[in-house]
């Protein structure tokens, strides 16, 4: 009876020693402490932009963007997969820099769309060429950091420096600058909105949210045929908006905030938008940020 007990329960470890060894982890999963460790990796956990792979998105964001997914190739002859990390990763850094986040949230994403790795790792597909890799990003801003854009926007030497960019642009008769307010308060731009759905710009308060998009830059061209300039632009304006709204709704918002002038990534004064002038046509861009108010 003792040996007969033993043996099945030799069998029982057996069984599941062997369950185990099958439901171990994908062998193309890496840890992200161990790539984080290289020297090329710590140079962005030392930038300002707080970089986080563990323990979930910190819930007492001011901000925060839905999850974006990022993914490269290497083909290098040594740690292709390390390689390819390291380029989404940068990839990763840039766009937040660039979209004014000071936080990153990574998780690690199967490439070919499979099961998710385990948290703390992410799946390199090594291929005959090349070795693949993909990062899920959730980018965020601080309260600290929020406070700091305020306090940059307020900045009286900035508005002084946008004046004087204006005056140039004014000055060389290639772009009129028109008030929001003559977009903003048209039946066309009001007739755009459908109930629940919302704009913010110019002095405006900014609704409280949960998530955001951008932001991203809008732009139209519009014909000068039997119109004037004003004309024109204020068609323009409008079709930027329409596209503005239509992103909106695809991507789920209801509030598009932040809405700026922004040709060629130049601002232009408060309460006024750029329209950029050319022999047959005109063309206005602006900036705005994608929300869903809580």
């Amino acid at each position: 009876m003792f040996r007969f007990t033993k043996a099945l329960f030799t069998l029982g470890v057996y069984a599941l020693t062997s369950q185990a060894l099958t439901a171990q982890a994908d062998p193309r999963a890496l840890d992200l402490d161990d790539l984080m460790e290289s020297s090329a990796a710590q140079k962005h956990l030392k930038s300002p932009i707080r970089l986080v792979w563990k323990g979930g998105v910190d819930p007492d964001l001011a901000e925060r963007a839905l999850p974006d997914h990022f993914s490269d190739f290497s083909r290098a002859l040594i740690n292709p997969c390390k390689a390819a990390f390291l380029s989404v990763l940068g990839n990763v850094m840039e766009k937040a820099g660039e979209l004014g986040y000071d936080y990153v949230y990574l998780e690690g994403l199967a490439y070919d769309e499979g099961p998710k790795p385990e948290a703390g790792q992410v799946i390199c597909d090594r291929g005959a060429l090349w070795n693949r890799l993909k990062l899920s990003a959730t980018m965020g801003v601080s309260k600290a950091g929020q406070a700091k854009q305020q306090a940059l926007s307020n900045d009286p030497g900035r508005a002084s420096a946008i004046a004087e960019q204006v005056a140039k642009r004014k000055a060389e008769g290639k772009s009129i600058f028109l008030p929001m307010a003559s977009l903003f308060d048209s039946p066309g731009a009001k007739e755009l909105l459908k109930p629940g759905e919302e704009w913010v710009w110019g002095a405006m308060p900014v609704p409280a949210f949960t998530v955001r998009k951008g932001a991203d830059n809008h732009s139209e061209k519009v014909s000068l045929k039997n119109q004037t300039q004003e004309q024109a632009c204020h068609e323009a304006g409008l079709k930027v908006l329409k596209e503005i709204l239509k992103d909106m709704r695809e991507d789920g918002f209801n509030t598009v905030i932040r809405i700026r002038s922004n040709y060629d990534d130049l601002p232009a004064q408060d309460g006024e938008y750029e329209c950029k002038l050319a022999s047959s046509s005109v063309q206005v861009a602006l900036s705005a940020t994608l929300v869903r108010r809580h």
